[in-house]
């Protein structure tokens, strides 16, 4: 067996066993429709309990809680896209130096 095909019959044995881990019983003897249906329950139960304590908290926090939020999730999203743009400028200068490489007969590429 070379070592192509023993990488392969490895990666699927190991798929094989997380698909089977993912789908079927579990050591609790939960399946993933189980768990789905918990998380349903939990997720309404977690929106009921913020919906009292919003109740109890004064409309006036709420709207400056609110507002602070947006302004912060605002300054987040910036961040993804300057992010973002930064990560699209370095892979577009790295693209031109490894084009200036192999025009120039240097090639670090580790496929034949």
């Amino acid at each position: 067996m070379g070592p192509g095909t023993r990488r392969d019959t490895l990666d699927d044995h190991f798929g094989n066993w997380n698909w089977k881990k993912t789908t079927a019983f579990d050591s609790q003897g939960h399946t993933l429709k189980c768990k789905m249906e918990d998380a349903v329950k939990w997720e309404q139960e977690h929106h009921v309990a913020l919906y009292d304590l919003d109740g109890t908290v004064q409309p006036v926090l709420l709207n400056k809680w609110g507002i602070e939020f947006k302004m912060w999730e605002e300054g987040q999203h910036a961040q993804i896209l300057l992010k973002a743009s930064l990560l699209a400028a370095v892979r577009s200068q790295l693209a031109e130096v490894e084009a200036q490489e192999l025009q120039a007969g240097i090639n670090h590429s580790t496929q034949p």
